[in-house]
Parts: C-alpha cells; structure tokens; sequence
C-alpha cells in the first residue's frame, strides 16, 4: 500500500501503461491521457515520461509527491530458483544479472534489477526495467516542483494488496491489464512456484492467453502444482460482469473504493 501522506491533497499517484497514463491527485476521481508510439528506435517509455511531464506542467504548484506504478509493457519479469552460492546480496544481484542477460541478452545489461525479499532456498521473483526510465521519472517530477516518492510494478502492488485472500492455500493469481497478463502461481505457504507474463489484445481476450500462460508454469514448475488451487484475477481488465465459475474476480469494496482503471493510480 501507498505510505501515508500528510497533504494527501498533493500527492498524485500515477499509472504507466504501454500507451497511457492514468493519474488522481490526493484521491481524487482519476482521469488519463493516451499517447502516440514512441518515434523511430526511442524506447516506448520516453512516450510515457513526456504524457507524465505534460500532466505535471497542467498541475504544476499542485504536487509535491508523485508515485508511479509501471504497466506490463515496462517490467520484465524472472522466477529464479534459490542460487546456494549468491552468499551476499553483491553475488545475488551479480546472479540475477546473468540470469536476464541469458534470456534477453546484451540489452539486459541497461537494466535495473530488483527483487523480492529473498528467502534462502525458495524462489526468487525479479524483475528489470531500463535504467534510465526511474531517472526520467525523478527528472519529471523535479521539473514541475516535486519528488518522486516511490515507483514500483503494478502487479507487485496488486498481488501484495490482496495476498490475505489466498493466504494459506495454493493459488493462481493472474493480474489483468489493458494488453497484459501477468500469471503467479504460489503454493500455500507462500512459495512461488510459476510467474510469467504475456500480451494479449485488450477485453476477454486475456482469457484465452490464460490457459496457454498457465500451462507453461505448470509445466516449469519444479514442484506438482495443486489440482485445487483457485485462480483469483484482479485488474481494471477483468469483466466483473461477466462472471465465471472458474475463477474469482477481487474487486476493491465499499463506498470510496475505485472502479476500471481508476483503481490502476494505486496498484489495485
């Protein structure tokens, strides 16, 4: 969840996606911009930055803090098994960074790496981002008079918000954006066994990936996978309309709680 702000008023919390922003200032109701494609050989992200920059200019003597989530289409994601000789935090990050450039080779090397709290012997969920895209971030902000507070996956936000929903059972857990899913699969401890993410055009099409995504998993799973686990979805992409038996939609409840992709600004 969001820290606590004493001027909530001038905090605008802000989600990233692969072609739009989606913003609210001090909980307000939250509005969006979409943006063209990024010019030529320039990363996709320079797009999202200029929206962001743009956005804080109309603000500007309005904000203080800014918090960023990050689509999909910016995050690169890797389940590591445990390595037993990363004895340091130093070798840990020294491995991870080998393990992204065997599967995405050189480019890797321009990457931010984080983790999840590691946890000897269990998996270990990565992710990457550009290197210069956290720094273009801060620069935006200080141009418009703020501080960037905080920037952080957006499925990482939602799996930590609703985590007590399945907490002591084996689940999937699928993420569902406008373009993306993002499938974990964790067993009832808490120990992740599967973790990928995928395309998908926007509506129901994320139902069909699903089924390909987690099969996948299933099958790089280095433990049996629960024939009961549930698979629980949260996302401003899920049709809670819809319904289905199959799976369980998690919804923000109560008279203040967002709706569609307002719930994107803060990572629900």
């Amino acid at each position: 969840m969001w820290s606590a702000d004493a001027r909530p008023s001038r905090h605008l919390r802000v989600a990233l996606l692969g072609d739009r922003l989606v913003c609210s200032l001090g909980g307000a109701a939250a509005h969006g911009a979409v943006w063209p494609p990024a010019a030529g050989d320039e990363p996709a992200w320079r797009s999202a930055v200029a929206a962001l920059a743009e956005q804080l200019a109309q603000q500007r003597g309005q904000v203080r803090r800014v918090s960023v989530v990050l689509g999909a289409s910016f995050v690169r994601w890797q389940l590591v098994d445990w390595p037993s000789q990363a004895g340091s935090d130093t070798e840990l990050q020294a491995f991870l960074r080998l393990r992204f450039r065997s599967v995405y080779g050189a480019a890797s090397a321009a990457w931010r790496l984080a983790h999840a709290v590691a946890s000897p012997g269990q998996a270990l969920p990565a992710c990457a981002v550009d290197e210069a895209l956290p720094a273009a971030l801060s620069q935006a902000a200080k141009a418009a008079g703020a501080r960037l507070v905080s920037v952080r996956p957006y499925a990482s936000s939602a799996l930590d918000h609703w985590r007590g929903q399945w907490r002591g059972r084996a689940a999937w857990v699928a993420v569902v954006e406008p373009g993306h899913l993002t499938l974990a699969l964790l067993d009832e401890r808490g120990r992740w066994l599967g973790l990928g993410s995928v395309h998908c055009a926007e509506g129901p099409a994320w139902r069909d990936a699903l089924a390909g995504l987690q099969s996948r998993l299933a099958l790089q799973s280095t433990a049996p996978v629960p024939r009961e686990a549930p698979l629980f979805v949260v996302g401003p992409g899920v049709d809670t309309t819809a319904g289905d038996p199959h799976w369980r939609a998690l919804v923000p409840t109560g008279r203040a709680a967002p709706h569609g992709l307002a719930r994107l600004p803060i990572g629900i």
